[in-house]
């Protein structure tokens, strides 16, 4: 490399953050990362096929119904199913 290349490439910041760039952005800090202190659980996503005049329900209903979600119908479905679900999962994030 020309030493005129090796100076403007050791001018410029690395692509990958380094370890303690990482650690000093916490949760609070960062608005894409869940309040997950709130929930105390860490959440995680479940994938189902469903017939695609199902998919085309749900989101009439959700059209119909602006304060309810795929995922509160969801949730509520499954609380209905005897499962242990609070609140504050199935409330719209958003919308607050």
């Amino acid at each position: 490399m020309s030493k005129q290349l090796n100076s403007i490439l050791n001018k410029l910041p690395h692509a990958t953050a380094s370890k303690n760039a990482s650690l000093a952005i916490s949760e609070a800090e960062n608005p894409r990362t869940p309040n997950l202190k709130s929930a105390k659980e860490k959440m995680s996503r479940i994938v189902a096929p469903v017939p695609y005049s199902l998919k085309q329900e749900l989101k009439r209903y959700v059209v119909e119904h602006p304060e309810e979600t795929e995922k509160s119908l969801i949730l509520k479905g499954l609380r209905t199913l005897g499962f242990t679900i609070a609140d504050e999962y199935i409330e719209d994030k958003r919308k607050k």
